[in-house]
């Protein structure tokens, strides 16, 4: 081998060496640019599912609200629940005292109950 081709030998593998890191980094910007555009899709995707989920629940508020007004607010409510409670007195006046009695022992409990929290 003439010194000519010694020095040729070096160059062409160096050369080859420079083409397959080229092409190595070639193919990782590939997969990364492939996978920073799947990740823009599934946030897309996500973004997409959450701007849906608002809406419903948007929705379903603007609905919540319709009928609370409609039902005439809280004082709506209430004289509904007193109208219910005189017809329930007047069809099973002792089935209805014994739930009253009920909800009231679960009152004065849930008010024990808060009250032995807050005093420690």
């Amino acid at each position: 081998m003439t010194e000519n081709e010694n020095v040729k030998q070096p160059e062409e593998k160096k050369a080859s060496v420079q083409q397959e890191i080229a092409e190595e980094q070639k193919t990782i910007q590939d997969e990364a640019a492939a996978g920073q555009k799947k990740l823009e899709e599934v946030n897309d995707d996500i973004q997409k599912d959450i701007d849906q989920f608002h809406q419903s629940m948007q929705a379903q508020y603007s609905e919540m609200e319709q009928e609370y007004m409609n039902a005439g607010g809280l004082k709506g409510i209430a004289k509904e629940k007193a109208e219910q409670l005189k017809e329930d007195l007047h069809s099973d006046p002792a089935g209805t005292a014994a739930e009253l009695g009920k909800k009231a022992l679960m009152a004065i409990g849930a008010f024990a109950i808060l009250k032995a929290l807050f005093r420690r």
